[in-house]
């Protein structure tokens, strides 16, 4: 089977979900994908302080033929993305060639639509930016939209099934279903256990100032879970501090996408925190520690393990039991999210954040 080979480009101010939702499942599917800076440097750093190291500048690829080019949204990446003439001229030539393309949030309207590649063709985007859209397309209000090789969705909460749509594009229905499990779930009312522990502990002890999160970062952690952690929880207005578990900033995630923290862990546990989070592996091994011995949870500790597996038997997504909160992985991420922000903030922000990312059913 020949490589199928993706480019997607990143810029300062790229929504960092978009891009690495797209990266994660792509290669899951078997494509060779490229993160491609149009900087002048491999780090870019994307919206909410996430910074993301990209495999090439894009003055590298111009070369290589790419089965997919896929653009992620945020209007200052999408506006940043339109100013590199590199891109331009590569997508120009990818549109003509019949190949396929794609874009999220903003990106169908200022970047696709703007460069004259949605003409006449059914197109959706961000719901703020349909009337622009509406100017260089068949507007559609959908969270998803194919016409003939162009795939556009409105971006964020619709991120995954983007994504999958992709996959099918390159890969067929097969394989699609195969990653279906990726999607993330709905809310439901027994999707989120809550047990002992009151919803609005974490505004008793915070007050009115801006909660204070630790998220531990180590290599091979899965960057889906850490970037849409880290994305909901910024936008709900916590402080997050992102720290390295390793002797570097830099780590490498399951899916070979490379994230910077903001700083080791050696230095971040010099400060104190409202909330503790581990990820994956990590937490997994910390909420074992915390169940097989006599230590408690530190104060507000959060874990996000996968599987539940010999941990807790649960039908739920995510689970709050003591100061632990626990949920099934990938596909609950952005309800275990939500639910930090409920338990944060109250659930007036988290309806509000829920809302803003297009996820559906959060109520």
């Amino acid at each position: 089977m020949v490589l199928k080979k993706v480019l997607v480009p990143v810029a300062v101010g790229t929504e960092p979900m978009e891009a690495v939702i797209v990266i994660d499942v792509l290669r899951r599917a078997g494509a060779d994908v490229t993160v491609a800076s149009v900087t002048s440097q491999l780090c870019v750093d994307a919206a909410r302080g996430v910074t993301i190291v990209a495999d090439a500048l894009i003055s590298a690829c111009v070369d290589t033929v790419f089965d997919l080019i896929s653009i992620p949204g945020g209007m200052l990446g999408t506006v940043n993305l339109r100013t590199n003439m590199t891109l331009w001229r590569m997508l120009r030539d990818h549109v003509e060639e019949g190949r396929i393309y794609g874009a999220l949030s903003e990106a169908p309207a200022f970047l696709l639509g703007k460069w004259g590649f949605l003409w006449n063709l059914k197109a959706t985007c961000a719901p703020s930016s349909m009337g622009t859209l509406s100017s260089y397309a068949i507007a559609v209000d959908s969270r998803l939209q194919l016409d003939g090789k162009a795939v556009t969705s409105q971006g964020l909460g619709t991120t995954m099934e983007y994504a999958l749509a992709l996959v099918e594009q390159l890969f067929g229905t097969e394989k699609a279903d195969e990653l279906s499990g990726l999607r993330l779930m709905p809310f439901e009312p027994n999707n989120t256990f809550f047990h002992t522990w009151p919803q609005n502990l974490f505004q008793r002890t915070c007050g009115t100032r801006r909660p204070k999160v630790l998220l531990s970062i180590v290599d091979g952690l899965e960057e889906m879970e850490a970037v849409m952690i880290i994305d909901v929880l910024r936008r709900a207005k916590a402080e997050v501090v992102v720290a390295s578990a390793a002797d570097k900033r830099e780590v490498m995630a399951s899916r070979k996408v490379r994230l910077v923290a903001d700083m080791l862990h050696s230095d971040a546990v010099e400060q104190s925190y409202d909330l503790i989070m581990w990820l994956g592996v990590l937490g997994f091994a910390r909420a074992r520690a915390v169940e097989d011995s006599d230590d408690e949870a530190l104060p507000h500790e959060l874990l996000k393990v996968s599987p539940f597996t010999g941990l807790c038997e649960t039908p739920s997504s995510v689970m709050v039991a003591g100061k632990v909160i626990i949920s099934r992985g990938l596909g609950t991420t952005l309800l275990f999210s939500l639910t930090i922000v409920d338990l944060l903030l109250g659930r007036e922000k988290a309806l509000e954040i829920a809302k803003l990312m297009l996820v559906e059913n959060f109520h």
